[in-house]
């Protein structure tokens, strides 16, 4: 098995591996960026561009059909990460447990990221409604059976820490480019549109089932050439679900990250969520200034990918964490009253474009490689393989901290005009969250766990 270790660490494997969170982002970004565009929104005409294949009023004098499919594919998510978690812990260590998952889960995770957009009546909503329904919990649930144990091949295919942050920032560049290759969904509908003389609707089903077909060809890669590295002398877990995750929560040395990773992604989602506003209402500046600076900070994430992994490889993940949250402190202090600032609207919004991309891009290439040392340190103390479990519960903090941040935004902010002093409350609330991330940052023992896994 030491042998193994060594092949799976090579660069080349390193890169096969990163192909599988490509093929991850590729196929989820129609389901995940794109769902409401085919099924809800209008255009600035106000007219339709594909038909209605789903109630378009409230359910239960709440929901609406569209906000029911994405917060019951969103629960099943977080329900299904922790089964997958839970399986691929126990899992025969002989058969490949992560990789063998991983085979079983890609096609249908790729089928269903197309299937979804193939409703299958024109005019009887409820049979599209649920249908829809069933194929978006399908994929999710799917996505949740690739995606854990393809996550916790990092604490065994990385035998080095160095070795996990170079698989974890090789993510975050995979992550990059896939989220621009999925940005272009709707220009290539156009263009296929343009040159084949097809309908809007045709167009975007050819374009999302080609996505879907290069996506299981990236999900499979790494599930069929890479093989499972089991340290010497470990077993897999074999406790029921329930004392699996208590086990986990109780390592000491996780508890406190998780909590700074919650607070992390409560403040840094609810930036993200009012960013066109904050634009907007405070900065005084047209709605398409948005995205200038959010792509701005997409080309800063990925230029600085590789010096944050060069800084966490020498100095270390806590330092680079605590910097973080030092800067999305100050992003968020200089945002409270932006606008009123001696300076041109325009240059206040790319000082804070900037320095929230630096927050952005530590917790991009970091993370991942953080669980990783933590799986590793916990195998080494027990000998048991739990890694599993721990990214699958790192993946419900992220999960629940965007499903909060959807049901907290709304309480200060409404309507299509917000007012400032309701965009304010929101940052305020964002500083609060990423103070005590800040706090618990620090008592991550970070020296502690490298001499686990040293």
């Amino acid at each position: 098995m030491p042998g193994e270790r060594q092949v799976n660490s090579r660069l080349r494997n390193k890169l096969v591996y990163a192909s599988g969170q490509f093929g991850l982002v590729l196929c989820g970004y129609g389901i995940i960026r794109l769902f409401s565009s085919f099924f809800v929104a209008r255009g600035v005409s106000g007219v339709r561009l594909f038909p209605d294949y789903i109630y378009q009023n409230d359910l239960f004098g709440f929901f609406t059909a569209a906000g029911l499919i994405v917060a019951l594919s969103r629960l099943a998510d977080t329900v299904a990460g922790v089964v997958a978690a839970w399986v691929s812990d126990r899992g025969a260590l002989r058969t490949g447990r992560r990789t063998a998952m991983m085979r079983a889960a890609a096609v249908p995770l790729a089928l269903f990221s197309a299937l979804v957009f193939f409703p299958p009546s024109a005019s009887n909503m409820a049979l599209n409604t649920v249908i829809i329904c069933l194929c978006t919990i399908a994929f999710f649930f799917a996505y949740s059976l690739y995606a854990i144990p393809y996550l916790a091949l990092i604490s065994e295919l990385g035998v080095r820490a160095r070795d996990r942050i170079q698989l974890s920032t090789l993510m975050a560049f995979a992550t990059a480019f896939a989220s621009l290759a999925g940005n272009r969904e709707l220009a290539f509908m156009d263009t296929v549109s343009r040159m084949t003389g097809l309908s809007p609707l045709a167009s975007f089903r050819l374009v999302i089932a080609g996505y879907a077909l290069v996506s299981c060809g990236f999900l499979l890669l790494p599930a069929l050439t890479l093989s499972d590295s089991i340290p010497p002398h470990s077993k897999p877990a074999s406790e029921p679900p329930s004392r699996a995750v208590g086990a986990v929560l109780s390592d000491r040395l996780l508890r406190p990250y998780l909590i700074a990773d919650f607070m992390y992604r409560l403040a840094s989602a609810i930036v993200i969520t009012g960013f066109l506003y904050y634009v907007t209402v405070l900065l005084g500046l047209p709605s398409g200034r948005s995205d200038y600076f959010l792509l701005m900070i997409f080309a800063v994430n990925v230029v600085l990918y590789y010096p944050v992994y060069l800084v966490a490889a020498t100095y270390g993940k806590k330092r680079l964490l605590t910097g973080a949250f030092l800067a999305l402190l100050v992003d968020i202090a200089l945002l409270v009253p932006a606008g009123s600032y001696p300076l041109p609207a325009s240059v206040q919004g790319w000082i804070l474009a900037l320095l929230f991309a630096f927050p952005l891009t530590v917790f991009s290439v970091v993370p991942y490689a953080l669980i990783g040392d933590l799986a590793v340190a916990c195998e080494r103390k027990t000998g048991v393989l739990r890694g599993g479990m721990y990214f699958g519960l790192h993946a419900v903090v992220v999960r629940v901290s965007q499903m909060a941040v959807i049901l907290l935004f709304p309480l200060f902010v409404s309507g299509s005009s917000p007012s400032a002093l309701g965009l304010r409350i929101t940052l305020i609330l964002a500083a609060a969250f990423a103070l005590i991330g800040l706090f618990s940052v620090t008592a991550y023992r970070e020296k502690e766990v490298s001499v686990l896994f040293e």
